[in-house]
């Protein structure tokens, strides 16, 4: 089995102000270990990864959900 990491972020500025300007930053492996004791929250899910990184996976997605 493997997990994605998917979705929407919300940060607060105290969490922007931890991400450094001028290179490249892993959320995952910088900033979200970092935030473990204070509020990090996520679950799992079964459903399926709709990626609409592209307008075509975007028209995809919309016929796959009635859109």
């Amino acid at each position: 089995d493997s997990m994605t990491n998917a979705g929407i972020y919300v940060f607060g500025r105290e969490v922007l102000s931890r991400i450094p300007e001028g290179r490249a930053y892993s959320l995952e492996h910088e900033l979200f270990p970092s935030l473990t004791n204070r509020g990090l929250y996520a679950f799992l899910s079964d459903a399926d990864l709709l990626d609409i990184g592209t307008p075509e996976r975007l028209e995809e997605a919309k016929k796959l959900l009635g859109a």
